[in-house]
């Protein structure tokens, strides 16, 4: 406010300049003879140089007046620069009748071409003061009629009285040494009505205003009302005021930034006070209103105040933003929203108290301050929702609930701090339904096309299976459906997140530490670790998206399970199997959908479980009676058969989607099951032949008529992937139940033979419908690849992958043996 009054002020005293040298031009009409004493004239008067480049001219009808071309006022002798103020032409009219009776009132000043360049030096001294206080030759209304001098120290505007004043395409420089700042008002154009300084006088501007306050701001302006200067108690009135602006440059929230207010200011500069009245306006469509005052204009500016808008529509305001498509957020969350707030401005802090916003059921508070909002502005300070329903919101942003019994409650709250292209959220503190989130996310540069996040998040528990479509069954539905991989090419992600108790895909774990790096186009998760059902779980897993079919790497391991509880929890139902277990993932596929995932999967598996009971069948029992009952339900009441074993283990390949393994061992005391075969993961189904082999000394007594026997279980067809466990469990029993009818307890030394070279046969069909597979996987995938336009990008990235898989191969058949011996110990 301070400037734009001191702006002014050296306008008026140009225009009081001009005034002076057009009243002196009439009273001596030889004006070009009179020049070099006008220029005299100023110099005594204000110790500025004055020159008049141009040719005096003058007319006596209708209008007595004069016209100036080419002037030039110096500077301030403190400043290095020699012009204070060039005007390319002015003209000036004094009315007639008045002439006549030897009074000079001047009608008209005309400026056109003005250049006015204020500036405040180092110290504070600005380079229009002893304008604002020298003496100055005017006419007064004595009898005598001669010229006289304004009281000493008195400003020069004070004797200033014309009928109208035009400025037409002008500039105004402002540049303070103190903060290198600097203002500029471009192109500027200012009409007046009669200027009377006892009356208010009607005044019309408009201009382009380049400042670098906030990272550079640039803005087009309109004003029209009536100013009313009271020079002996140096108050000044703006009434009827009517501003409009639209506003341009980064650290806006908006742009452009339109604005229009419709008030009144009054200037009280004895009081060094400014009050300022906004009875309505608009700040980008939002209707707006408040009250304003400033004081300590000179020395300690202080500003006061509290804007309120009306109820709006914000729903328009989701294209600027760039946010959300407004035709595709729910408009009536935005439809009825409403902001007030208290503004102090001093020492060059903004504080921004009694924030309140709303919008539907949502409503936000805090407290907010900006530092040096003049020049690059660093804005801090917290922000917190009421209770709220979370499900209209998140759906806006396309994410909808599995269940209709989660988030129904949420509040948010958090520290806020923004400085130049950093922007930081710290203490936050989220409460949705029953979990509790906290920590702190940082986005690097608000200004990139990607934003980078950096992030440090806590949740002490949480079910993500309800409101996440997650699990097998998911899984399943969703196996034919694309990655959203444009979204996820958009990450910039580098962070951590815990969970102190975690459900996720039908999975209890604690302690859980997942730390997620995703930049140009690749997803990473290095050392997620968990503790899961007395054990304790390890995994990376990498997602690179640069090519036209995304590249996915996982290495898992589980060591220590309870997998009881593990399947228990994972089937929703009884577990099949109980014991201590060992998992081991490496897993390399590439592909756009699930399904593809599915279908060019490669690495390896190896499982082992101990010193466990399978649940359900007692396989002694069956050995001797095919018929033995009560062990075809896990949940039925009857007492429940078990087997008890001391190992279980898997080892397995995985190629193109097929799960290939001939190192598959169950063993107990009393008989042993070793097996190969595959399953196919894309189209899930299995294929594999299981060979049970009776000790020679069986502990079970009852079995000793079958020492030695041998039995062939083959276990095929198709499963869910809902309940792969219960089918391999059900396929197991009715394969044993089968052998044992076909082949029952015969033990003679012939049909052993008659078994085993059907074993051997079998194994060898079953090798090759195994290559067949494998040689069918590889061909489907083959052929879509050639329906498609590879490019030689694509063709690059084709051959990286498949020395990938070559390596990783190699790797696993190099070390898969030794890592499960290292697992099987020397039991």
């Amino acid at each position: 406010m301070t400037l734009f009054h001191r702006i002014a002020l050296g306008l008026i005293a140009l225009v009081a300049i001009i005034g002076v040298v057009g009243l002196f031009a009439v009273s001596h009409f030889d004006l070009v003879g009179q020049k070099k004493r006008i220029e005299e004239i100023v110099f005594e008067k204000t110790g500025r140089q004055l020159q008049i480049n141009g040719p005096l001219n003058t007319r006596l009808i209708p209008w007595v007046g004069f016209s100036i071309s080419d002037i030039t006022l110096g500077n301030a002798s403190e400043f290095a620069d020699a012009e204070f103020a060039t005007v390319r032409s002015s003209e000036l009219e004094v009315a007639v009748l008045p002439l006549l009776t030897g009074r000079i009132e001047i009608d008209k000043i005309t400026m056109d071409g003005l250049s006015l360049k204020l500036q405040r030096d180092a110290d504070g001294k600005t380079n229009w003061d002893d304008l604002m206080a020298t003496t100055a030759v005017v006419e007064t209304e004595s009898d005598d009629n001669v010229m006289r001098e304004i009281e000493a120290g008195a400003p020069i505007i004070a004797a200033l009285s014309v009928g109208d004043v035009h400025i037409a395409n002008s500039d105004v420089t402002y540049s303070d040494s103190r903060d290198e700042s600097y203002l500029a008002l471009n192109d500027v154009n200012i009409d007046t009505g009669t200027v009377l300084l006892s009356e208010p006088f009607a005044f019309d501007a408009q201009f382009n205003l380049i400042s670098s306050a906030a990272s550079g701001l640039t803005s087009v302006v309109g004003a029209k009302g009536e100013i009313a200067i009271d020079l002996v108690n140096n108050i000044y009135v703006l009434q009827e005021l009517k501003l409009s602006t639209v506003n341009s440059g980064v650290a806006l929230p908006l742009d452009p930034l339109p604005l229009s207010i419709n008030g009144e200011l009054i200037a009280d500069l004895n009081a060094q006070s400014v009050d300022i009245a906004v009875v309505d306006g608009l700040v980008s469509g939002v209707p707006i209103s408040g009250e304003f005052q400033a004081t300590g204009l000179q020395d300690d500016l202080r500003l006061t105040g509290v804007l309120t808008s009306g109820d709006f529509d914000a729903t328009p305001l989701l294209d600027q933003f760039e946010t959300v498509s407004k035709d595709q957020f729910p408009v009536e969350l935005l439809s009825s929203a409403q902001v007030s707030a208290r503004f102090e401005h001093m020492q060059d802090v903004l504080r921004i108290r009694d924030f309140e916003a709303s919008a539907g059921d949502l409503e936000m508070n805090g407290d907010f301050q900006i530092a040096n909002p003049s020049g690059s502005g660093v804005f801090s300070g917290w922000l917190q929702t009421n209770p709220f329903d979370p499900v209209p919101w998140a759906r806006a942003f396309g994410i909808t609930p599995k269940e209709s019994t989660v988030m129904r409650l949420a509040q948010v709250s958090a520290d806020v701090r923004q400085s130049g292209q950093l922007l930081s959220f710290n203490q936050i503190d989220i409460q949705l339904d029953e979990s509790n989130i906290t920590g702190s996310i940082e986005v690097s540069d608000i200004n990139a096309d990607i934003l980078p996040v950096t992030y440090a998040l806590a949740v002490d528990t949480i079910n993500l299976d309800n409101y996440l479509h997650s699990g097998l069954s998911a899984l399943a539905e969703g196996e034919h459906q694309e990655l959203p991989v444009d979204a996820l090419r958009q990450l910039n992600l580098n962070g951590e997140i815990t969970f102190g108790d975690i459900t996720l895909g039908g999975l209890n774990a604690q302690n859980a530490v997942v730390p997620l790096l995703a930049d140009n186009g690749k997803i990473e998760i290095a050392k997620a670790t968990a503790d899961l059902h007395a054990g304790s779980f390890f995994s990376t897993a990498s997602l690179d998206l640069q090519a036209d079919e995304p590249l996915l790497s996982v290495t898992g391991n589980m060591n220590g399970l309870n997998a009881d509880a593990l399947l228990q929890q994972a089937l929703d139902k009884e577990s099949p199997l109980t014991g201590v277990a060992n998992l081991s993932i490496d897993l390399l596929s590439r592909g756009r959908y699930w399904s593809q995932l599915f279908e060019q999967a490669n690495g390896a598996v190896s499982l082992r479980v101990t010193e466990g009971q399978l649940k359900g069948i007692d396989i002694p029992a069956r050995l001797q009676d095919p018929d033995f009952q009560n062990s075809t339900n896990l949940n039925t009441d009857a007492p429940m058969p078990v087997t008890d074993f001391s190992e279980f283990s898997l080892a397995a390949e995985l190629s193109n989607g097929l799960l290939k393994s001939d190192d598959l061992v169950f063993s107990s005391a009393d008989f042993q099951v070793t097996g190969e075969g595959g399953a196919n993961i894309g189209t899930r189904s299995t294929d594999f032949l299981l060979h049970l082999t009776v000790a020679s000394e069986p502990q079970d007594d009852s079995l000793q008529d079958l020492a030695d026997a041998e039995f062939a279980i083959p276990v095929s067809g198709s499963y869910p992937v809902t309940d792969l466990p219960e089918y391999l469990w059900n396929a197991f029993r009715s394969g044993l139940s089968s052998e044992v009818i076909s082949r029952y307890r015969s033990g003679s030394e012939s049909d052993q033979e008659e078994v085993r070279d059907r074993i051997t046969s079998e194994k060898e069909a079953l090798r090759l419908r195994l290559e067949q597979e494998q040689q069918n996987a590889a061909e489907v995938i083959r052929d879509k690849k050639q329906q498609g336009e590879i490019s030689p990008e694509e063709e690059l990235r084709q051959i990286e992958l498949e020395r990938e898989k070559n390596a990783l191969k190699e790797e696993l058949q190099n070390n898969l043996k030794n890592n499960l011996n290292g697992l099987l110990g020397d039991n």
